[in-house]
């Protein structure tokens, strides 16, 4: 091979190089921008629950799921439109097509310690999950080969070591999305 051909192939190869890396990056970015679009969908949601529990003396919709989500009514729905998916009709979510978890039930008012207490996150499936705490902070985990509710409870809990009888709620309610969703238990 002469010399012009070797150092046609080796340009050639950098430029392969110089390729994957862009397109990397590229993939990366829109990885970590699809991640703030989540925190802040979250944080939204959290300032309709904070207003919602404002008028409600700190009590949540006891219903979880969709089913919670509707009891939010008109300031849910108008926030629904943009945060979950609804019914084009009636307005109200569909649970198969949300993106989220809603655990209801808790009075804020008399959580002893709301930064504890996870209200919405994630549905399981991806490589990260965000949530949103009762205290209305967001925080993103790293998870890998999540399936069900009731693992992203128990990762929570090696990372914030839930008091004993908020670990039993938590995972009693997940366990029911679980069956209720069809997600895997593993």
């Amino acid at each position: 091979m002469s010399k012009a051909m070797k150092m046609v192939l080796i340009a050639a190869l950098a430029l392969c190089g110089i390729h994957a890396q862009a397109e990397m990056a590229l993939i990366l970015g829109v990885r970590a921008a699809n991640r703030g679009a989540c925190e802040n969908n979250l944080k939204a949601i959290g300032d309709l629950i904070a207003v919602y529990t404002t008028l409600e003396g700190g009590q949540l919709p006891a219903a979880d799921n969709a089913a919670g989500l509707k009891e939010f009514g008109g300031g849910y729905s108008q926030c629904a439109t943009r945060h979950f998916k609804t019914d084009k009709e009636t307005k109200d979510p569909v649970e198969r097509d949300n993106s989220y978890i809603y655990l209801g039930g808790f009075n804020l008012e008399q959580l002893s310690n709301p930064a504890l207490v996870p209200l919405v996150f994630d549905k399981p499936g991806n490589n990260h999950v965000n949530v949103l705490f009762a205290d209305m902070h967001v925080e993103s985990y790293k998870v890998s080969d999540i399936k069900s509710c009731t693992q992203i409870i128990d990762e929570l809990n090696k990372e914030k070591k839930f008091p004993e009888e908020l670990l039993t709620k938590l995972q009693e309610k997940a366990k029911k999305i679980d069956e209720a969703l069809g997600y895997e238990k593993k």
